[in-house]
């Protein structure tokens, strides 16, 4: 937990900004989380499914004169230019979220200008529109990304609510079934995307999801295994590069031990024998013992299957593991939407109607 704030999900802060926004005049709100976890990412999509503005500004690369605009001498004083990033009702609509990204980051100069804007809704001459709304959003000391330890109570007492958002494994793969991410890296993630932690919620080995979900990062790692990073290996998986090159680019990547777990996993589903066999008789067809092994098989027949298989594709996969039918069903209907009129399909939902698929 980061501070004394509630950790929550994307999904979670997704939620709760689309439902505070809609007060007139809503207060900021501040998403904290580790780097690569996606907070911009949650802060835009809540924007586009409303349809509203969304400007997001990085403040760790302004300077003072960014915020308070250029002077200029109008008769016998000195005025101010509003700078052209601010929201502006005309331009960019009645309503929107105004995003105050890496803020911790900021020099002192930029947090006080910030903060007038976080207290008033006013930055010198300049009023925020009365639909617009600002979202802070920032790494935590934790995460070694230069934000002090000690934060102004001043500025964060401006906020309606703070959240540390952490990465959750259902949700992570629901969003990559969605936008095309390798079926093999989603198989890789439900094996290994989990925590694993004592009775008293002690962090034992971080799933790979994110390599450090509580922060820290030791000296000499430049690539790290994260949400983002991991859409970055389903590119390198697209390109069709040789095993070695493919390894070093990987490792590049997400980091030397998550790169190594997921070149074993995938040598595992390169080199499964033919499994035609189980979508024709999935009651006969030995199935594999190890886990790994299991998600593997499961993957390639979300790749084989068709209208006419894929309900011998989930029989054999419920007799490997039962938790597999989820994956399998997740991986072939991103592949192939028809699949979700078939019988196997409609089964599946009457038996787990608590799975959006």
């Amino acid at each position: 937990m980061a501070f004394n704030i509630a950790s929550v999900t994307p999904n979670q802060a997704r939620q709760y900004l689309t439902a505070h926004i809609n007060q007139p005049k809503a207060s900021p709100v501040f998403l904290w989380g580790p780097y690569g976890v996606g907070k911009s990412s949650i802060i835009r999509a809540v924007a586009d499914s409303m349809g509203i503005g969304f400007i997001d500004v990085r403040l760790s690369t302004m300077m003072a004169v960014d915020l308070r605009g250029l002077p200029f001498v109008d008769g016998d004083y000195a005025n101010f230019k509003i700078p052209a990033w601010l929201p502006q009702a005309d331009r960019d609509g009645e309503r929107g979220l105004l995003v105050l990204d890496e803020l911790m980051l900021a020099p002192d100069s930029i947090q006080g200008a910030a903060y007038q804007l976080l207290r008033e809704r006013e930055l010198g001459d300049y009023k925020l529109p009365d639909g617009w709304t600002i979202i802070a959003a920032s790494n935590r000391p934790e995460d070694n990304a230069g934000v002090r330890g000690r934060q102004d109570a001043a500025v964060m007492d401006r906020f309606q609510t703070h959240f540390n958002v952490l990465p959750d494994v259902d949700e992570w793969k629901e969003w990559a079934g969605e936008n095309g991410i390798s079926p093999e890296l989603i198989s890789f993630i439900s094996l290994r995307g989990h925590d694993k932690r004592s009775e008293t919620g002690d962090l034992q080995e971080a799933g790979v999801l994110h390599e450090y979900p509580d922060g820290g990062c030791p000296k000499g790692h430049i690539a790290v295994a994260t949400p983002r990073s991991w859409e970055a290996a389903s590119n390198i998986l697209s390109l069709g590069l040789d095993a070695d090159l493919e390894q070093s680019a990987l490792q590049g990547c997400v980091g030397q031990g998550a790169s190594a777990e997921l070149t074993s996993f995938l040598r595992i589903c390169r080199n499964l024998p033919d499994v035609g066999q189980a979508l024709i008789d999935p009651y006969s067809t030995p199935a594999p013992a190890e886990l790994p092994t299991q998600y593997a098989m499961a993957t390639v027949l979300a790749r084989r299957c068709d209208r006419d298989t894929i309900g011998n594709a989930m029989t054999y996969a419920k007799r490997m593991n039962g938790e597999l039918s989820a994956l399998l069903m997740t991986l072939a209907t991103s592949r192939d939407e028809s699949l979700k009129s078939t019988q196997a399909y409609i089964d599946f939902k009457v038996e787990n109607q608590d799975i959006n698929i």
